[in-house]
């Protein structure tokens, strides 16, 4: 299907006061693959400016008939306010093939404990991941610690209780409020690092089964799992985490007393390289895009990996916090969005 593609919106759900559901019809002569947490880029012009904007994938693979994505609306945020304001039904919407690298591929054999970790938006990659071992991996259980500010602020509230529900005693939901609006007999206040081992105790009889764990929220809340997790000296190796949080300011070479020069280096798109020059402290995206190369980006802020290369030969400085994990930057994985060719000569090749 290539890179780029349109889905039709046939549902459109408000899931809160500022979060809604959109429902997209699969194509019919074509599929469109995808693993459980991983995001589909939604491409919008909007008064004559492209904007991109990636949003992780709710659905299922496995279980789902639709491809549906949840879009938060931000103060001040073009795309996710044109979403909330003017997308409906019968729309048609341009849209990048699913990608990311917090994923979750379910397996009938597998037995293990998948503990998601979660703050608002960011149940929107655990709740897919969820549903596809629920429905996937008979021997496996899952529990979900849901983190908001009040009752009204829980997405997919319904859908979570008919998980319990259905999955009786294979799924568990915790939820902690920081300021309920009503009469609240589940716990209160913010997700600490000290209260991770309190929660950690409250699942230890399935912790003697392989367990993973799923983080994602706002950074503060992703902070304080990860660090609460180290506290009780869980491996990193079984840690995955997704951030919703941008790094554009962070990426600034002046913002970190940097300075590249600058480089001409090599570029393998689909196979064919080009020559590219890339000027004194200028991304090598930034520099592609320039040269109107067809590089894939969404975020242009290190949170989604759309932009993902492996360096062929050369150095490579990558410069702020990247999603990506320890063991894709030691296979030579960086992202463009944030990188900066370093040596004389730099081969990249695009994934």
């Amino acid at each position: 299907m290539g890179n780029i593609t349109t889905l039709k919106v046939v549902k459109r759900v408000e899931e809160t006061a500022d979060a809604v559901s959109l429902y997209f019809k699969k194509p019919f002569f074509t599929r469109i693959n995808y693993l459980s947490g991983q995001f589909l880029t939604l491409v919008f012009t909007i008064n004559g400016q492209e904007y991109r904007r990636a949003y992780s994938l709710n659905s299922s693979p496995n279980i789902d008939k639709e491809l549906s994505v949840t879009v938060k609306k931000v103060k001040g945020g073009v795309v996710s306010n044109y979403v909330f304001n003017q997308v409906k039904v019968g729309d048609v919407i341009t849209v990048m093939k699913p990608r990311g690298t917090f994923s979750l591929l379910p397996k009938e054999v597998t037995q293990r404990h998948v503990v998601l970790f979660g703050g608002g938006s960011g149940i929107t990659p655990l709740i897919s991941i969820a549903k596809s071992v629920l429905n996937k991996e008979p021997k496996s259980f899952v529990t979900l610690v849901y983190c908001n500010q009040n009752e009204d602020a829980i997405i997919f509230k319904n859908i979570l209780l008919e998980l319990e529900k259905s999955h009786v005693g294979k799924f568990r939901v915790i939820h902690i409020l920081e300021q309920p609006l009503r009469h609240w007999n589940g716990l209160i206040g913010r997700l600490s690092s000290e209260r991770i081992g309190e929660l950690l105790k409250s699942i230890a009889k399935l912790m003697t089964i392989k367990s993973e764990y799923y983080i994602c929220g706002p950074g503060g809340m992703m902070d304080a799992v990860e660090k609460g997790l180290e506290i009780n000296h869980i491996p990193k190796e079984q840690i995955f985490k997704e951030s919703f949080t941008g790094n554009s300011e962070g990426i600034k070479p002046e913002a970190q007393n940097l300075n590249f020069e600058p480089r001409t280096m090599k570029v393998i798109i689909n196979k064919q390289e080009y020559g590219l020059h890339v000027p004194a402290n200028t991304t090598i995206l930034d520099a592609a895009l320039q040269n109107k190369l067809k590089m894939p980006f969404s975020c242009c802020s290190g949170s989604c990996a759309t932009c993902m290369c492996k360096v062929k030969y050369g150095d490579v400085k990558m410069v702020g916090k990247t999603c990506l994990s320890e063991k894709d930057i030691s296979k030579g994985y960086v992202l463009a969005c944030m990188s900066y060719p370093v040596s004389e000569e730099v081969v990249l090749q695009v994934e």
